[in-house]
């Protein structure tokens, strides 16, 4: 899949890997809206989502992801449970899976037709806090789990200083706030209150007050822009998130 604008890519990789199939967007897509069209595009029942700097770790990887979904029919996500950065050792295997309410797109298999069945991901250019949230509490609300497993490892190669940069600040708090719109049903906006104050409270404390004020201003704004996609879950799908958030080690 290649963005709208983007001339080089294709280019350079095409001549080395004919057997891939390429599609290019006639209008900005972002990395959520790719997919998207991905997932619309496949014919596989489960779809392996990866960054561009991250990549499995072990070389059965893939012959386990069928196992893992075969055991567990109602999962819609199993996340790799262990993701290496830049600087740290690979922990073992200790083949666990255990329930989340949440996965991230560095390193996560989604099942083709759970994700079919929700709106799918939020067309962002910065998508820090929406993408995975959002998608996770769309397949909640239809009754699908989200199993984390370490059986599935996945190394990815960034130190993630790049999330440090004011942009990605300002965008994962308004991101914070616009997940909360969407998708939290009116009766329990005071706790997307309260996450988007955690979110400001833990960028001043490590250091990212650049794009907190830029974040703040500009939520009123996105919230208006996406508010066409707003389709609350059910209430005691948020609920039951934060408990689970509470009970995990």
């Amino acid at each position: 899949m290649v963005d709208y604008g983007d001339r080089e890519t294709r280019a350079a990789l095409e001549p080395d890997f004919p057997e891939v199939c390429w599609t290019e967007a006639e209008e900005r897509l972002g990395p959520g809206g790719a997919r998207n069209l991905l997932f619309a595009m496949a014919q596989q029942p489960y779809v392996a989502s990866f960054d561009d700097d991250s990549s499995p770790i072990d070389f059965d990887f893939f012959a386990d992801v069928g196992t893992l979904f075969e055991e567990n029919p109602r999962a819609g996500v199993i996340a790799a449970g262990t993701i290496v950065h830049d600087g740290e050792t690979v922990p073992p295997r200790t083949r666990a899976i255990i329930p989340a309410v949440e996965f991230v797109g560095c390193g996560a298999v989604v099942r083709r037709a759970a994700f079919l069945e929700t709106r799918g991901y939020l067309p962002l250019e910065l998508a820090y806090g929406a993408e995975e949230v959002d998608v996770s509490l769309q397949l909640l609300d239809k009754g699908w789990q989200i199993l984390s497993s370490d059986v599935l490892r996945v190394r990815h190669r960034t130190s993630r200083a790049h999330q440090a940069t004011p942009e990605v600040t300002s965008a994962h708090i308004r991101n914070t706030a616009l997940v909360g719109y969407l998708r939290y049903p009116l009766v329990l906006w005071s706790f997307v209150v309260v996450q988007i104050g955690r979110r400001v409270l833990w960028s001043l404390r490590n250091g990212r007050s650049a794009g907190v004020l830029h974040g703040l201003a500009g939520i009123p704004r996105n919230l208006w822009r996406h508010r066409a996609q707003r389709a609350p879950v059910k209430a005691r799908v948020i609920l039951a998130t934060r408990g689970l958030r509470r009970r995990a080690p």
